[in-house]
């Protein structure tokens, strides 16, 4: 009795280990959480570890950052990103109220609609306009998690083609000569 008391209580704990390399429990959960704790992604944070934001990103969309990372690095900043990916501007932000809504999708993959008003924070004039950004999120079978495959800010722009487009331009470009 006690040994299989004992593999029950191993078995919860490896199911929680195994859970515990997600951020969330699903899309629209991981949505939520990669905005509220990790909205600058994009960007190389200097106090923060970027070899972590794997736990919540595709391996494509993770393998692009990391170039953009070392290019913010070598370039001081001036790189594939010149704008907040999230609503496509460098000015303004999001205002409230901010929502969260899942489109239809698939088993292994999730649209995430973020909805928000866009403008600037004590200001009438522009008056703030409807803003969106959608997170296309995707099943990661080997972390057994959902994690972020692109995200498309409020102008339609979409952060991953946005990357690859800027670093396929730069290899046929080549490195810069004297």
């Amino acid at each position: 009795m006690k040994s299989h008391h004992l593999s029950g209580v191993l078995a919860l704990a490896l199911a929680g280990q195994a859970g515990a390399a997600c951020v969330a429990e699903g899309p629209l959960e991981t949505a939520r959480w990669i905005h509220a704790r990790e909205r600058a992604f994009a960007f190389r944070a200097e106090d923060a570890d970027p070899g972590n934001r794997h736990a919540f990103l595709s391996a494509t969309l993770y393998s692009l950052l990391r170039a953009e990372w070392e290019c913010q690095d070598v370039e001081e900043g001036i790189c594939a990103l010149e704008s907040d990916p999230w609503i496509n501007a460098q000015d303004g932000e999001e205002l409230q109220p901010i929502s969260f809504d899942m489109l239809p999708g698939s088993g292994t993959s999730a649209t995430v609609r973020m909805s928000y008003r866009f403008g600037w924070r004590d200001v009438s004039d522009p008056a703030p306009v409807p803003g969106e950004a959608t997170l296309m999120m995707t099943y990661d079978a080997d972390l057994g998690c959902w994690v972020l495959d692109d995200l498309i800010g409020r102008e339609h722009r979409s952060l991953r083609k946005q990357l690859e487009d800027y670093f396929r331009d730069a290899q046929q470009v080549g490195p810069k000569g004297p």
